[in-house]
């Protein structure tokens, strides 16, 4: 049942957690270890499969220490001071909800506008990061910053396995007249175009 709590439910209620808690409290719990286990297998386990998880059932017999924690800025746990890793969604659960998201962006936005970004994106993509420009743009600022937009690009570029320029979804407001028509401002957006990572959206479809 852990197990399935484990790979299905990301978030516990209040009475879920308690009952978890009762259970590790309780005289059973301290009887239901293995006494002996291979450290190799437990090992490979861990390094496959990652959160900690080896699949070797609960080690070691006697009363479990129950406590309730939290997490601090970097991800280490102010209990036991392990650091929590990065849980990914496989690839069948990537692709049903790229499928669903398709579906419901083209229900709420003219379908034509969205299916033109998907031809767009399979001509230029893969991508390995994707940048809502908008929202870098403003951070901390009372106007848009196409400069401090191009620093964050700059720096996932370099952190890029290819070594290429995130996505970049901008409003097509953003893109002409305005402050884009600056002469620096406007040779940026063009070195974005010519590099095929700015994708200029209309109306709300950027957040889609």
């Amino acid at each position: 049942m852990l197990h399935r709590l484990r790979t299905g439910v990301w978030q516990l209620s209040d009475s879920t957690v308690e009952i978890v808690e009762d259970l590790f409290k309780s005289e059973a719990a301290e009887e239901v270890g293995k006494e002996s286990w291979d450290v190799g297998k437990v090992k490979e386990g861990v390094v496959k499969g990652g959160e900690g998880w080896h699949g070797q059932g609960c080690l070691g017999t006697g009363k479990w220490k129950v406590v309730r924690t939290e997490m601090d800025a970097n991800g280490v746990c102010r209990s036991c001071g392990e650091k929590l890793v990065c849980i990914d969604i496989d690839p069948k659960e990537t692709e049903n909800f790229a499928a669903s998201f398709a579906i419901l962006a083209c229900e709420r936005e003219p379908r034509a506008a969205f299916m033109h970004f998907k031809e767009w994106l399979q001509g230029h993509g893969p991508f390995d990061a994707v940048i809502d420009e908008a929202n870098i743009g403003l951070v901390k600022l009372q106007s848009f910053s196409f400069f401090q937009h191009n620093n964050v690009l700059r720096r996932l570029q370099d952190m890029s396995p290819s070594k290429r320029l995130p996505l970049i979804v901008l409003h097509q407001g953003r893109v002409h007249g305005g402050p884009a028509d600056n002469p620096s401002k406007r040779w940026l957006l063009d070195f974005w175009q010519r590099s095929g990572a700015l994708y200029a959206t209309a109306g709300s479809n950027d957040d889609w």
